[in-house]
This record gives C-alpha cells, structure tokens and sequence, in this order.
C-alpha cells in the first residue's frame, strides 16, 4: 500500500478539535480544501472547470452531488459525519477523489477503489472494518490492490495519460500494468455497484 507522508494541518488536528462539523462549516471547508489540495499532489490536477462547493449533511450521503447546471459539485456526507470529526475525515477524504473530475452516473470499481485507497491514508481507524466488510467498497479496494502495489501512483498516470479515472478502460489498465490478468482489468473497468460482485476477490 502507499502511503501520504504529508499530513495536512487539519487533518494532523481534527481528533482534537472541540466542535462538531454541522456547527462549523468554516473548518468544514478548510478541510475540504486542504484535502484537494493534496489529492491534486497526489493524482493530478483537478477539472478546473468545475467549481466545488461547500460540502453538506444529508440523509443520502456519502456521495458526490453534480449542481443542476453540472457546473461544480459537492461532497455529500452522512449524518453519522456531522457530529463526528473522524468520520467526516474519512467521507470527505473519499469523495474528494470524485471531485478532482466530477461524474454524472455511475463512476467504475477502479475509481471508488483509489478513493478508498486514498481515505484510509487519513483514517487508519477504519482499515480494519473497511478490509473486513463485504460491501462493494472493499471489493473495489481489493481490486486495485491486486493491479498495483502503488495503486495512487497507477491512478495518478492514469488520469496523466486517460483523463479521468471513472473513464479509464480495461485496455487502458493493460497498458499501464501490462502483466494484470485480463479478467482483473474488465472488473475494474466495470460500473461500479453498490452490490457486491462474484468477481475476483484475491
């Protein structure tokens, strides 16, 4: 696995942080801006055309939430996040991943794959439950950790060479990792499911 060695001022504070994230949003979006920024050193630069917002609490997040102009987006959190700084890190961290190229629809495994990938840089606390569950989550992670040992260095070439992660192809993850099974490579390229798959496990 690697690893984010720089840790950013406010994610290195937030387990001490005295108030609850629904009632500041100002450090709310400190976080969500330290967070791009570092996915952006990590993966490559943002879609710029695209203005992200304020992130928000609702009853169906985590997700990523297009405006209706499709003009920007905005994370979505969970109610579990709003009282709970730990989880906020964690969900915000994941969805940043989808705002560096903002989809419509349904993203691929190899996407949500690096953007658990890139969450559990900041939330060790939540490996555990994370590897251990059998939702589709971990199957994503599972899958790009069995293409690459380095899967944020994989997705950051392809985003370099593809464009965005959520349209990278199979022949494009056999270009880039060229000794992967191909039954891997199609898996990772496929629309992502809330739903578990039979597919490759490792």
């Amino acid at each position: 696995m690697d690893t984010i060695t720089t840790e950013p001022s406010f994610v290195s504070k937030i387990r001490s942080l005295r108030t609850i994230p629904r009632e500041d949003p100002v450090t709310l979006w400190a976080l969500q801006v330290e967070l791009l920024s570092l996915a952006e050193d990590v993966l490559g630069p943002r879609d710029e055309s695209k203005k992200i917002y304020q992130p928000q609490f609702t009853d169906n997040g985590p997700m990523l939430r297009n405006t209706p102009e499709l003009d920007g987006a905005y994370a979505e959190l969970s109610r579990s996040a709003e009282n709970y700084w730990p989880t906020t890190l964690f969900e915000l961290a994941h969805e940043t991943v989808h705002l560096l190229n903002p989809t419509v629809g349904c993203t691929n495994y190899f996407e949500e794959g690096v953007a658990v990938h890139f969450s559990l840089n900041f939330s060790p606390e939540h490996n555990e439950h994370v590897r251990n569950s059998i939702s589709a989550y971990c199957e994503a992670l599972e899958l790009v950790e069995q293409v690459s040992e380095f899967p944020l260095e994989t997705a950051r070439l392809a985003r370099e060479q593809f464009g965005a992660l959520s349209k990278v192809s199979a022949a494009n993850l056999e270009e880039l990792c060229p000794f992967t099974e191909k039954e891997l490579v199609i898996r990772l390229a496929a629309e992502f499911s809330i739903e578990p798959s039979s597919g490759p496990q490792g």
